[in-house]
């Protein structure tokens, strides 16, 4: 039974040691972070704090955009691409959230326990495209593996291939771009490439929305391309888009005024518009407020109607700010009976269509000398209408394409006029074909011809030509289209060689050039002399030298010539654009006059005035005034600390009692000292020196006494802590080197040294001190958890602070180490609040290597026969470097219990807690325990059986 109980605990304590090997290694899974990672396959694109706001943002290695909109600020949001993404990874804390889409938006989106995101990681593919800006993410070969239609694709089977390229200008014009379906359905075209279960039939239009807001709409058949260039099945449109209104001509648009039924009551007026695209005008009866605006189609005529007023009934039409007419309304009343048409010289004609699957397009001609309007009707239809055809003229009017003959009958009255079928033609696209011969080529200079050589073509022809180029022998090529009558410039790049150029227009060649080389001439702009002016300027010893100032207020560089008039004293100053220069001469006999000159054009002429610089007083070098603090008779009524000047000169500094009322200012003599008094005050007696507002040094009186050295006796220059004799050489403990150690700050009586700090509502200083930082910068920064930073300067005794502050709104604090700007928070320093006085202290024990200490040297350990033990009549006194004070040279740090110089402060180890980390080592060691346990119980078993 023994037996078997100790086999059993020799089992459990194996079982325990396996689940303590395996701990660790949990604990390091646990600690890894939940950073997104690339992953194979995918693009990954992330966007971390500063791009965690709404925006669009740009991968800059790939195609992906993505549109962020957070409805809760750093916590949730939404997005937008344009191109499909895989998963979208949302991290927070040490945890993320995978959101698998394979979509092109995603809403609501959140950190694990809705935490604030700290970044967020985009992964999509981009092998289904080929980045171009043409729309979308495919071509002809690789049109795209990736669909959002917006119409309910999902579950149909994929029948027909689609692409829409769009050109001409549709990139930086189009915003979006859909199919429109027979049955009304809207199919929006994410993809320039796309697969949809409708047949070509299915869709009637395609709908552009540019940027601008304004709509396009094509007919199907008008931008299909009959023959394209893949035979992958795939029908392919090509759109042109634009949006730019055409110039108007003013002198094709007319007013007439015409009869009205009732001239008493109205007026009649029409507006014909003989341009070849639609205008609108504005009206106004002149002398009145009635105003409008009528819209004329292309080639045609509108009419608008005023109402009669008293007078000439003047109308004044104008396009936007151009007066086009003015005319007085004639007030004829139009005839009751009009007259009756002759209706053999009216006809009605079957013209070509656009697109006749939609529409039929019908003219109808007029012979009559007056206007006739004539009705219409699609014979076995409800589809009818009314036209007026102006005297000797022609209208036309559409119809909507109805199965069968598609014949229309048009009528005067309840007279026939003609019935006619529609004969379906479609009209023909025939771009216009140029004469090559007006095209030319011409080799221009270039700024670098060693880089790039320019060139231009000439088109004078009377419509629009684009052309091909090529330059001979290499794989640069490119396009330019030119305007009618106009000219259009390329750049290529410079090649080894003749840099031929070739242009074409599609297979037939029109000119072949080699470049020139030739380098265009520099030409610097002509300043505006107005603008530059010269001034006399005081000078620091007239009798020797004169100043002036030229002041350019051109937007570019200029350089000017001066000259003392009747000496040959010259010179050249450049004075940068909208700025000044200045320039000095040598005082001459007389009126020191000065002209100013842009090449042979004088600019200025001054005289000197010859007036004096007043002289500033020194800035002192504040490194050099030094502050100490020396004894009284009685120090708890007055404190005392001595100024020194270290300066060649004078220097006037201000001082105040920190916390009180005591203060006022002292001049120290140049390269000597002073002493300045003070009432003691409870607690720390603190002087600060101020130089221009600028606080540069501070320190604590000691309030020692005069002559009070403890009543014991220290030998002369002993300074070993005892009263034995001292060998020669022997430095109590090591006649070696004696190492560098950093500058010390001591720190009055610290209640809580390392302890919490306490909060408090308001602090009126902030006490900066720093330990064993040898390389520590003078100057720092207080940081604000508001993003605000208060710039503090490091003096013998640390640095105070006058603030205004909660100790909570405090974050860190911002020094240079060893040449490095290094931003410590809170929890890495120690800070104890005592009063409205809150002390930091800066350990670099804890952040760099301490110092070395030196060998012991040849002094060896310490006699403590001749330099042991301490003389219990001796006291220390912390200004006498003789009885083991402070001493400039080499100081000791003491920071509250620290008896170690340079060492730990008040039993702190110099190591740093890590946040966020779980350190195996405990686990391996109770692990290793159990292995030795274990073995004993299983050896003592197999001994006893």
């Amino acid at each position: 039974m023994k037996k078997k109980y100790v086999r059993n605990a020799a089992i459990f304590l194996s079982a325990l040691l396996m689940i303590f090997n395996i701990l660790p290694m949990g604990a390091a899974f646990a600690n890894q972070g939940g950073a997104a990672e690339d992953r194979d396959g995918f693009k990954m694109f992330k966007l971390e704090e500063g791009n965690l706001k709404n925006g669009t943002y740009k991968d800059p290695d790939g195609p992906l955009q993505v549109t962020l909109n957070f409805s809760v600020a750093g916590k949730t949001f939404g997005w937008e691409s344009n191109i499909p993404v895989a998963d979208v990874y949302v991290k927070a804390g040490n945890d993320g959230l995978s959101y698998t889409t394979g979509g092109f938006r995603g809403t609501g989106l959140v950190a694990p326990d809705n935490k604030d995101i700290s970044h967020i990681a985009f992964y999509y593919k981009v092998e289904g495209g080929n980045n171009d800006d043409n729309g979308g993410q495919g071509d002809d070969k690789n049109p795209g593996n990736e669909n959002n239609n917006g119409g309910g694709q999902e579950n149909r089977d994929k029948k027909n291939k689609y692409t829409v390229n769009l050109i001409g200008g549709c990139n930086p014009l189009a915003k979006e771009f859909y199919f429109i379906l027979k049955n009304g359905d809207r199919v929006e075209l994410t993809n320039a490439a796309i697969d949809l279960d409708y047949d070509f039939e299915d869709i009637l239009k395609i709908e552009v929305k540019l940027n601008s807001g304004k709509v396009l709409t094509f007919d199907r058949d008008d931008v299909v391309v009959e023959s394209p260039k893949n035979e992958n099945g795939t029908t392919v449109f090509k759109i042109t888009c634009k949006d730019e209104e055409p110039e108007v001509d003013i002198s094709k648009i007319n007013l007439t005024s015409i009869c009205s039924a009732d001239p008493s009551k109205t007026r009649e007026w029409r507006v014909t518009n003989n341009n070849d695209f639609d205008v609108a005008v504005q009206w106004q009866v002149y002398g009145t407020a009635q105003t409008g605006t009528v819209t004329v189609k292309a080639n045609s005529t509108a009419t608008f109607t005023t109402n009669t007023v008293q007078g000439a009934n003047t109308v004044v039409l104008k396009y936007g700010d151009k007066q086009i007419s003015v005319k007085a309304s004639g007030g004829a009343q139009c005839p009751v009976t009009p007259p009756v048409p002759d209706l053999t010289k009216i006809n009605l004609t079957s013209l070509c269509s656009v697109d006749p699957s939609k529409t039929r397009e019908w003219r109808v001609t007029n012979n009559n000398d007056f206007d006739v309007t004539v009705q219409w009707q699609v014979v076995g239809t409800a589809q009818t209408g009314t036209v007026t055809v102006n005297a000797n003229s022609i209208a036309t009017f559409t119809t909507n394409t109805v199965g069968g003959a598609n014949t229309v009958i048009i009528k005067y009255g309840d007279q026939q006029i003609s019935v006619k079928a529609s004969g379906g033609a479609q009209c023909p696209v025939t771009p216009p074909v140029p004469d090559l011969t007006k095209i030319n080529l011409t080799s221009l200079c270039s700024v670098d011809p060693s880089n790039t050589r320019e060139w231009r073509v000439t088109n004078n022809n009377d419509f629009d030509v684009t052309v091909q180029w090529q330059v001979v022998g290499t794989a640069q090529t490119g396009t330019v289209t030119v305007k009618a009558n106009s000219i259009a410039t390329f750049t290529t790049n410079t090649v080894q060689g003749a840099n031929t150029v070739v242009l074409k227009y599609g297979a037939k060649q029109i000119s072949v050039k080699a470049s020139g080389g030739a380098q265009c001439p520099v030409t610097p702009p002509v300043p505006d002399l107005t603008k530059i002016n010269l001034t006399s300027l005081c000078s620091v010893d007239p009798s020797k030298t004169r100043e002036w100032r030229v002041t350019n207020n051109n937007d570019f560089d200029v350089t000017v010539q001066w000259q003392v008039v009747g000496t040959e004293q010259t010179g050249s100053v450049t004075v940068k654009a909208n700025s000044t220069a200045t320039f000095t001469t040598n005082t001459v006999g007389g009126s020191n006059t000065v002209i100013i000159k842009y090449d042979d054009k004088q600019i200025s002429v001054k005289a000197s005035g010859g007036a004096q610089c007043p002289v500033s007083p020194p800035v002192p070098d504040l490194t050099k005034i030094i502050l100490e603090t020396v004894c009284t008779d009685n120090p708890a009524a007055t404190r005392a600390w001595k100024i020194t000047n270290n300066n060649d000169s004078a220097t006037t500094i201000n001082w105040e009692i920190v916390g009180t009322d005591q203060k006022g200012s002292v001049t120290i003599a140049a390269n000597s000292n002073t002493t300045i008094t003070s009432t003691a005050v409870t607690g720390d007696n603190i002087l600060k020196l101020t130089y221009n507002g600028n606080q540069f040094t501070i320190k604590t009186s000691t309030g020692l006494k005069c002559g009070d050295n403890g009543g014991g006796t220290t030998p002369p220059g002993d300074n070993s802590g005892g009263g034995g004799t001292t060998p020669p050489g022997d430095n109590s403990g090591g006649g070696g080197t004696t190492p560098t150690v950093p500058p010390v700050i001591v720190i009055p009586d610290n209640p809580t040294p390392g302890g919490p700090i306490v909060e408090a509502k308001e602090l009126a200083w902030i006490k900066l001190l720093a330990s064993g930082c040898a390389n520590i910068g003078a100057n720092g920064k207080i940081l604000l958890n508001n993003g605000q930073a208060l710039n503090f300067t490091f003096g013998e005794n640390g640095a105070l602070v006058d603030v205004n502050l909660d100790v909570s709104e405090i974050k860190g604090i911002e020094v240079e180490l060893n040449g490095t700007q290094t931003t410590l928070t809170m929890d890495k320093l120690q800070a104890t609040k005592l009063d409205s006085v809150l002390t930091v202290m800066i350990i670099c024990e804890s952040l760099t290597p301490p110092p070395i200490p030196g060998g012991p040297g040849n002094g060896g350990e310490t006699d403590p026969g001749t330099g042991g033990g301490t003389d219990p009549g001796t006291v220390v006194n912390p200004e006498d470097p003789a009885t083991g004070g402070e001493s400039d040279e080499n100081p000791p740090v003491t920071i509250g219990d620290n008896e170690t110089p340079g060492g730990n402060v008040g039993g702190f180890d110099g190591s740093l807690p890590q946040t966020g980390e779980s350190s195996p080592l405990p686990y391996y060691f109770i692990g290793m325990l159990l292995v030795v346990a274990g073995f004993g119980m299983l050896r003592a078993s197999k001994v006893r059986s």
